[in-house]
């Protein structure tokens, strides 16, 4: 332990400076600390344990990984949250735990961040109810080794196939908040349109803005039939049943 005889000769000889007295065990014992979490961190993000064997970006996942676990009694607060989510803050509205996805150039769906445990992690969160939040990074897809980059979309495509098979629907995170709120949302498709899904338990009454050109919507996909859309201070409203429309701007 070089902490504890900084001035041994093959630290002088290695060129490690340090202050010359040795550091208080209690130190020492906090430096020890960082290193069990980062050791921790990679063994179940399946990193190989050398860190010269490492890639740039496992770094940047450490940092997010690692701030993302700080703080005390870091598991059981993650169990108590996945068991009570949501937890809307005034304006602030957290989404679940983040389920990592990174293929890190090897198309292996065994991989502790591979497909098939994103696919499991996933299921499991609509078990409880909740949306499945899926983690990646670009470097996994866009990289200088071509082999690496396909790997990564190869391992992507099999991650959305498996989602897809089973009737995912993907959602931003002001979807996923609008429909806890109200059961139902919107989004906006360009500057031709809106996408609204409505999941609640019978009609829901929908108020969604217009461009400041548009004169009139009508409904270009979904259920048209009985639906009556009015125009309210530059909102399309209406009554819909539930469902998913394409609302289309017309000028």
């Amino acid at each position: 332990m070089i902490m504890f005889n900084p001035r041994h000769p093959a630290v002088i000889a290695a060129g490690v400076s340090l202050k010359p007295a040795p550091a208080n065990p209690v130190t020492a014992i906090a430096r020890l600390s960082h290193l069990r979490r980062m050791a921790s961190w990679a063994e179940a993000n399946g990193l190989p344990p050398q860190l010269p064997d490492w890639q740039d970006n496992d770094l940047r996942r450490l940092i997010q990984g690692l701030g993302e676990q700080a703080g005390r009694f870091t598991r059981a607060r993650h169990w108590f949250h996945q068991r009570h989510w949501p937890e809307p803050r005034g304006a602030r509205f957290y989404m679940p735990a983040r389920i990592a996805f990174e293929p890190r150039g090897a198309h292996d769906a065994r991989s502790p961040v591979g497909a098939a445990r994103a696919h499991a992690g996933a299921r499991a969160a609509w078990s409880r109810g909740q949306p499945a939040v899926i983690s990646t990074h670009r470097v996994n897809y866009a990289h200088l080794d071509a082999s690496w980059a396909e790997a990564g979309r190869a391992a992507l495509r099999e991650l959305l196939s498996r989602l897809m098979g089973d009737g995912a629907t993907f959602l931003t995170d002001a979807e996923v908040r609008a429909l806890w709120d109200h059961g139902w949302s919107s989004r906006a498709i360009g500057s031709r349109g809106a996408l609204v899904r409505t999941y609640g338990s019978g009609r829901s009454s929908v108020r969604v803005p217009m461009p400041a050109a548009a004169r009139r919507a009508v409904v270009r996909e979904g259920a048209k039939a009985g639906v009556e859309l009015r125009f309210e201070e530059g909102h399309a409203a209406a009554a819909l049943d539930p469902g998913e429309y394409l609302l289309e701007w017309q000028h």
